[in-house]
């Protein structure tokens, strides 16, 4: 996986960590945040994570980067939609990513 930047990864993934090769397939680039734990340079790299939520009759899933402390969010009627616009985002490069307190300011 570039650093910090890049929408496609080159990283190391740890196979344990996506036991499912359908969602891989079909969302690489949700799959590299989810399990990359190299960066393309070789160093260390926390996994992100994702929280799903239903707020106002809607789903939401935040894609959380614990490495650059920041969140990708998005809404949808479904789990695979959110899904899909995470990937959506990730793979156009045009992810609103919001900044913990605290996080780095690079995108």
């Amino acid at each position: 996986m570039k650093k910090p930047t890049a929408s496609a990864a080159s990283g190391s993934a740890d196979s344990n960590l996506m036991p499912d090769s359908k969602l891989r397939k079909s969302y690489p680039q949700v799959s590299d945040y989810l399990t990359m734990t190299k960066w393309d340079d070789g160093t260390a790299r926390t996994p992100s994570t994702v929280t799903l939520f239903v707020e106002g009759g809607v789903l939401k899933a935040a894609l959380n980067d614990r490495e650059m402390k920041r969140s990708l969010y998005v809404t949808s009627m479904s789990l695979e939609g959110a899904i899909g616009l995470l990937e959506e985002a990730l793979a156009t490069d045009t992810a609103d990513w919001r900044l913990w307190s605290g996080g780095s300011k690079k995108k």
